[in-house]
């Protein structure tokens, strides 16, 4: 997997933040190394959460997961783009990202903003989220119009055609 994924450092925010959880890693066509793997799942076993890795899923099978999510976190250093935070505001999930000037440009305040590389920050509001869902859903959905606003966006053409 491409480093500016950030997955090689996500052990980081493993901690007791996120404890009894589960961590699903959509992966796509990238590659875990066994040693990176291994030193998450082993942290992950030290609070109690789950590891689940999929490669290769269907988009309905994406989405399903992105909706059912109590948290989406998007730890990538670097994105032309950045679609799966598009996503998951689409599907109403809060989103913890990376403060990156794409999502800014895109996300504004539907996302949920730590410092580049702060994983440990990324895990205590991943925590937050987790334990105090329904203050965040609730924000979240206050949003619902997020999406009917496009319009006001420079990359709209961009988001719709992501949507058609």
């Amino acid at each position: 997997m491409d480093p500016h994924k950030g997955l090689d450092d996500i052990i980081d925010m493993i901690t007791n933040d996120i404890k009894n959880s589960t961590l699903i890693f959509i992966i796509g066509t990238g590659k875990v190394t066994q040693n990176n793997l291994h030193k998450i799942r082993k942290k992950a076993g030290e609070v109690n959460v789950k590891v689940i890795l999929k490669y290769e899923i269907s988009e309905i099978e994406k989405f399903k997961i992105i909706k059912e999510s109590s948290v989406m976190i998007f730890p990538s250093y670097f994105e032309g783009f950045g679609i799966p935070p598009l996503e998951a505001i689409y599907c109403q999930t809060p989103v913890v990202v990376f403060d990156l000037p794409v999502l800014q440009e895109y996300g504004g305040a539907n996302l949920l903003y730590v410092p580049i590389g702060d994983y440990r920050k990324m895990g205590v509001l991943a925590g937050q989220i987790l334990n105090n869902n329904t203050f965040f859903i609730n924000k979240i959905k206050s949003r619902k119009g997020y999406i009917d606003n496009i319009a006001k966006m420079k990359n709209k053409d961009k988001l719709l055609r992501i949507f058609k």
